[in-house]
């Protein structure tokens, strides 16, 4: 009887808990794309920018969006053959955008040839109707300067 009983019980628990976990909260990182948008090859002497990307998913449930009270910052660096206008950019930086999402755009001076690099960490806060959870990416984009 015992073994039957715990058969039964493991049953309902299954279907209990079956349509409990269908309907969870995505991840934080199933709710948003990360990008960093592609340099263009640039001459020696130019100006580029950066562009970091946060952009909410498309159909995802609890309304996912950068949130625009919680601290957003990045650190970055460049190789030698880059000057970055500002090596650590926050929330005054970031720019909103129509999807709920954000933008930071970082401006730099291509000061020699050759294969150069930013690279960092973003630190910023994806949220939904029921939770804001904390995000750190990494920030790595190639810029060849000719």
């Amino acid at each position: 009887m015992r073994p039957f009983l715990a058969v039964v019980v493991a049953l309902v628990v299954a279907l209990v808990a079956a349509p409990l976990a269908a309907r969870a909260d995505p991840a934080p990182e199933a709710t948003y794309d990360f990008t960093v948008k592609p340099v263009a090859p640039l001459k020696a002497g130019a100006k580029g920018q950066l562009v970091i990307a946060i952009t909410p998913k498309a159909g995802v449930p609890g309304n996912p969006h950068v949130s625009e009270q919680a601290p957003l910052q990045a650190k970055l660096a460049s190789s030698a053959g880059l000057r970055l206008a500002k090596e650590q950019l926050g929330r005054a930086d970031a720019k909103a955008t129509q999807t709920h999402g954000t933008e930071l755009t970082v401006a730099f001076d291509a000061v020699a040839a050759g294969k150069q690099q930013i690279t960092g960490k973003m630190d910023f806060f994806v949220c939904t109707d029921k939770w804001c959870l904390r995000q750190e990416r990494d920030v790595t984009a190639a810029v060849d300067v000719k």
